[in-house]
């Protein structure tokens, strides 16, 4: 069976764009054209003044950071067949190609001696994006023996393949009062093309940088973050174009795929994943295409794992689905939530489990009991199926809001015909109170809802065959804050490259799964490498910066690994520590926190506040207060020391924290507020 040889397929007349609404991830732009459904569109081609581009923006003049003249060659307004090209020299866009596959065919490194590889140097990326509401998800990108890294900050570093040497830095500058965004600061990547390097930024600006010094072109503004519009995705390059796609969270926006026409952005197909989706059961992992022979025909083929633990499958000309999906009547609740008769089941087996267990509903009920002390307190059921519509009884479903499947982007290699999905086996308690009426511009979220740790749930490593649509392998990783929260890139060398909230890069045999490589980064390794050949070696440049999401250990580092490397393993966590949550505490908080650890004793309700902490904390900042699921590292926080700062955050919210003053009463807040401070010291 063939895959093809990627040519010009991805723009074969039709534009394939996810349409997504995210509880936990954030808008992807999945190697595709989604620009046209936001209505932003931005044109390489955009006139730059001469006060605008700076004089001395040519190699001949330009110099590193450290005053060395140095020849940075920009790149070409690359053509169609050069951006579907398999990467070889270079990984010019996010996915490798506009196939989005994270392909690479290069086999200098292989099963038999990745155990070999090692370090080629590690640079640091001068603090940016440290402290703990960062994180750090982007593919570098590489061309003519220059690496571009872009970081939580959307600070844009060029780093020399050769030496690492930081070649220019952009700093972005952008205000650090932003709370529209969900679940941390990120940014996936940046676009190359005619000369230029173009990143989307947090506050809804779209920048073009010179790609020889740094300098700004130029700047567009496609969205406002105070209208909940953000840039988390890589943009792309193409046809003279540059595309952005924006994250808006919970603000009203569906999961699907559409396809229109790229010349004349005419309608062609859409499929929906999920019916009036009330269980955050969006799209939010990028798209993938692909060429395969199934029963003797040429199939043009695209796959997208979701959050419900199925990988879709469709037939990209048509949108058909490949390997068949069937509506099924499900549990219905029309008069609260008028919700979908059927809902698509695929007839392919599930990358996650579906079903909550007798295990899982205790840990629900355990923290359901917690939250509603004092108050009357129900039986937490487990719900029939994962459809099953929210009432005022609450119900374990499996998966959670986070997904099965969330932005981790999976990879296609075209020599086994598989999919390599980075997910995580997760379940939520859900329970309806009473009518809600969503305030316009702000997140939404339909149910109140009951987790344990984002880091508690198992993560899963699987192969998924295209071909005939079965699960060839699974990997399930067990350990502490273990979920697959990175994505993959294989090879044609027979693996599977995956990067681990502790701080490992890993290498599994693509073909069985086994485990054959794996090196401590000394930040927690969540993005996916870039594998490219320079002056005959094949290297791989990977990005460990940590994650706020998954609570993993911050840093700044870029790596360059190859065969011939004599770089080992750091220890865990051996990247700086994180620096002070940007706008959580300034110098006039910090002076009151000596006096507020002094007052701060042991009482019975320190004790107390544990629990509650656990209860309704722990999900956000973590079990030890260190970051997690998008809450800060509060032991970083000079101002969480500070007991009557505590009680006013607590209880008011702000800054992305909801307000609890309507959850727990006067002595709950300051039961916990006391253990807040306990942690920070």
């Amino acid at each position: 069976m063939g895959s093809g040889d990627g040519g010009s397929g991805l723009f074969w007349g039709v534009v394939v764009a996810t349409t997504i609404a995210i509880g936990f991830g954030v808008s992807i732009l999945a190697g595709y054209l989604i620009g046209h459904f936001t209505g932003h569109e931005t044109t390489v081609t955009a006139v730059v003044t001469a006060a605008q581009r700076p004089t001395d923006s040519s190699p001949e003049t330009a110099v590193d950071t450290a005053g060395t003249p140095v020849s940075i060659r920009p790149s070409p307004a690359f053509t169609r067949a050069a951006l579907a090209a398999l990467p070889r020299s270079g990984w010019i866009t996010n996915g490798g190609s506009t196939y989005n596959q994270r392909y690479s065919p290069l086999t200098q490194i292989d099963d038999r001696n990745v155990e070999r590889l090692r370090g080629v140097w590690e640079a640091r990326l001068d603090r940016s994006g440290i402290a703990a509401k960062y994180s750090g998800e982007a593919t570098p990108l590489v061309h003519d023996g220059v690496i571009y890294t872009v970081t939580g900050n959307d600070d844009v570093f060029a780093n020399s393949v050769e030496d690492g040497r930081q070649l220019w830095k952009y700093e972005s500058g952008i205000a650090q009062e932003i709370d529209t965004i969900c679940c941390g600061w990120t940014s996936r990547g940046v676009a190359i093309g005619d000369g230029q390097v173009y990143v989307g930024q947090l506050d809804g600006n779209l920048v073009a940088l010179d790609q020889t010094t740094g300098s700004v072109n130029w700047e567009t503004q496609i969205g406002d973050w105070r209208d909940g519009e953000t840039i988390t995705s890589a943009p792309l390059y193409y046809d003279g174009r540059v595309y952005s796609g924006l994250s808006g969270g919970e603000y009203g926006i569906r999961g699907r795929l559409t396809a229109v026409d790229a010349k004349t952005g005419r309608y062609r197909w859409h499929f929906q994943q999920v019916r009036h989706d009330i269980w955050d059961y969006d799209s939010p992992s990028p798209v993938v295409l692909w060429d395969v022979e199934i029963d003797g025909r040429e199939v043009k083929g695209l796959s997208q794992p979701s959050k419900t633990g199925w990988l879709y499958m469709l037939d990209r000309e048509t949108g058909r689905p490949i390997h068949g999906i069937t509506d099924r009547p499900v549990p219905q609740d029309k008069e609260a939530q008028a919700t979908a008769d059927t809902q698509p089941f695929p007839d392919t087996p599930p990358f996650a489990p579906h079903e909550a267990n007798e295990g899982e509903r205790q840990i629900i009920q355990g923290i359901y009991n917690a939250q509603n002390r004092g108050r009357r307190r129900q039986r937490v059921q487990l719900a029939r199926e994962m459809f099953e519509p929210f009432t005022n009884v609450p119900k374990v479903i499996k998966p959670g809001p986070s997904g099965a499947a969330n932005w981790p982007p999976s990879s296609f290699n075209r020599t086994t015909n598989m999919i390599y999905i980075c997910g995580a086996d997760t379940f939520a308690g859900f329970l309806t109170e009473g009518p809600t009426r969503p305030e316009p511009g702000r997140q939404y979220l339909s149910s109140t809802f009951t987790l344990q740790g984002f880091g508690t749930y198992p993560g899963l490593l699987v192969a998924q065959d295209v071909t005939t649509g079965e699960i060839a392998w699974t990997r399930r990783f067990e350990g502490r804050n273990d979920a697959c929260y990175s994505g993959t890139t294989s090879t044609a060398g027979n693996l599977v490259f995956v990067g681990r909230n502790d701080g490992e890069l890993q290498a599994f045999n693509a073909s069985t799964g086994q485990q054959l490589w794996r090196f401590q980064t000394g930040a927690g390794a969540n993005s996916t490498p870039a594998i490219f050949e320079h002056r005959g070696r094949q290297m791989i440049a990977f990005y460990a910066a940590g994650n706020s999401l998954a609570g993993s250990p911050h840093g700044d580092s870029l790596w360059l690994f190859s065969l011939d490397g004599r770089l080992g393993p750091v220890a865990p966590g051996a990247a700086a520590r994180p620096l002070q949550h940007a706008g959580e505490a300034g110098p006039s908080e910090a002076e009151g926190t000596e006096k507020s650890q002094r007052e701060v004793t042991e009482t019975p309700a320190a004790v107390d506040g544990r629990q509650i902490y656990l209860d309704s904390c722990s999900t956000c900042h973590g079990a030890d207060a260190t970051g997690g699921n998008g809450g800060p590292d509060l032991t970083t926080i000079p101002s969480a020391a500070d007991l009557q700062a505590v009680e006013r955050q607590v209880e008011n919210g702000g800054g992305g924290m909801p307000a609890f003053r309507d959850q727990l009463d006067e002595a709950q807040i300051r039961a916990v507020s006391e253990y807040v401070v306990r942690l920070a010291r």
